[in-house]
């Protein structure tokens, strides 16, 4: 009998941590704001990790059986079952959702720094080029006030094509800094998603443990032999 209990704590932990796992990377990521499949694949393989290791580690159902004892509540009712819920899920949810989010977090605000990077890169080159035409301009201009006559047409056309580039590249100019300013503003601050993804995971979690526990309890109590 203590060896059935134990392989079936063992694939009760698996069942639970493959679910949890699932469902919190997917609703923390989301949560977050900043959802990306290569973000969630990576907080769901973490995340199970570690939930695995929680599973082995922590004897969930003795605690949860304890928890009801001391509260004077059957296991096995309604009340157990919802007690036995938020023990899991306090055990459980707040420390994936904390990795999960952080990672969600980091891997955005990497994915923006580099399209900043990017922009600033543009933004130099921009400047240089308007620099170099800036000059240029400058030179046809000079040319222009002492040319001959004939000369005058085909300078006046100079200028004009060069003062059209360099207002393109001001306008080019205008965009980027625009687009790094509004990049920079989104850069994700963790504890503000933290404690929106953890409110919304500790619920969310909460309400799986309470209708999937059950379920994978009762599976694998037949699988073991151990009803009736």
């Amino acid at each position: 009998m203590g060896n059935t209990m134990k392989k079936m704590g063992i694939s009760m932990s698996m069942l639970m941590g493959v679910t949890m796992s699932f469902v919190l990377s997917l609703v923390g990521t989301l949560g977050g704001g900043h959802f990306t499949v290569p973000g969630w694949i990576r907080s769901f393989i973490v995340s199970l990790i570690i939930s695995l290791v929680l599973g082995f580690i922590i004897p969930m159902k003795k605690l949860s059986d304890s928890a009801c004892a001391k509260c004077n509540v059957p296991i096995h009712s309604t009340k157990g079952k919802l007690l036995s819920a938020l023990v899991s899920d306090l055990i459980y949810t707040p420390l994936l959702t904390v990795i999960m989010v952080t990672l969600a977090v980091t891997g955005a605000g990497r994915a923006i720094d580099a399209q900043i990077s990017e922009n600033n890169a543009l933004l130099t080159e921009t400047q240089s080029s308007i620099t170099a035409l800036t000059e240029e301009l400058n030179e046809a201009a000079a040319a222009l006030e002492t040319c001959l006559p004939e000369e005058s047409g085909e300078l006046n056309a100079k200028v004009g094509e060069l003062n059209g580039k360099i207002g393109e590249l001001n306008g080019k100019v205008q965009q980027l800094n625009g687009e790094i300013q509004g990049m920079t503003a989104a850069k994700p601050h963790l504890i503000p998603v933290l404690i929106r993804s953890l409110i919304l995971t500790l619920i969310v979690g909460y309400a799986v443990i309470y209708i999937i526990q059950p379920i994978y309890l009762n599976m694998l109590m037949k699988k073991f032999g151990l009803t009736d």
